[in-house]
């Protein structure tokens, strides 16, 4: 999933969801066109035109509803690089402290040893928490963006199925002054239904993905308030693990540098 992937669509949303409010307008244009035919099949087919516009008015609503969380994907996605960014940043340090050059093993012993690699090793056990926690963070985003992108995509279709048919509708009215309305409103009936359908079907859907969402989210919110490694401050909260003190001064096992006799 690309930025430009993810703009093509919203483009192509936009587009077809402005050309979808002219159809109405272009669905009476050809349906009109039987009063110099026929009054008789004008007044009869009225209700069936009415019941097309009618379906055209709950698509429209449906898809109204869309339009306000379009960007949604875009978001996520970018907070997901976000998390991912921070992960990264916390695997570098956690990288650095494990690197030779400043661990000190091997280095020297006794109790300032002892102290500081318990303290060294709650440092890293934090960072691997806090590490791991980004990283199902911007999964669980990405999954977010991914079904979003699929929505707006088939919602796109669908539109572009609605404005297709009312549009060849519309040229074969014009074409014949009216006369194939009559043998030809049946199948835009059956088609904007199924359309309309669809563009329901495909809303609640994504309801049920949300409900998902909802639960990936109290994970992730169960994860941060109580993440493996950082204790818990005396309010309540988790805090980073601070260094262990204790013993650091103390000479009475004599300690040393490793190659230093004195």
């Amino acid at each position: 999933m690309t930025e430009e992937n993810l703009r093509r669509i919203r483009d192509d949303f936009t587009e077809n969801f402005d050309d979808l409010h002219d159809m109405p307008a272009k669905l009476n244009e050809g349906f009109d066109r039987v009063r110099t035919v026929s009054l008789a099949s004008y007044f009869a087919l009225t209700g069936l035109r009415d019941e097309i516009q009618e379906k055209l008015k709950e698509a429209l609503a449906k898809l109204q509803e869309a339009a306000e969380g379009m960007f949604a994907p875009w978001l996520f996605v970018d907070y997901a690089s976000k998390w991912q960014l921070v992960g990264a940043t916390v695997g570098t340090a956690y990288g650095v402290q494990n690197k030779e050059d400043y661990n000190l093993e091997g280095n020297w012993d006794g109790s300032a040893y002892k102290s500081y690699k318990e303290s060294k090793g709650y440092q890293s056990a934090a960072m691997e928490t806090i590490r791991e926690l980004c990283e199902n963070v911007h999964e669980q985003l990405l999954i977010i963006a991914e079904e979003g992108r699929i929505l707006f995509k088939a919602l796109i279709d669908k539109m572009g199925t609605i404005i297709s048919e009312i549009g060849v509708f519309a040229l074969e009215s014009a074409e014949t002054a009216g006369a194939a309305v009559v043998w030809t409103i049946n199948d835009l009936n059956a088609a904007i239904v199924a359309a309309g359908e669809a563009i329901v079907e495909f809303i609640t859907n994504f309801l049920e993905v949300q409900i998902k969402v909802q639960i990936a989210s109290n994970e992730l919110e169960n994860m941060i308030r109580a993440p493996k490694g950082l204790p818990p401050a005396a309010d309540g909260t988790t805090q980073w693990p601070a260094p262990n003190t204790k013993e650091y001064d103390n000479r009475d096992d004599d300690w040393h540098l490793d190659g230093d006799d004195e």
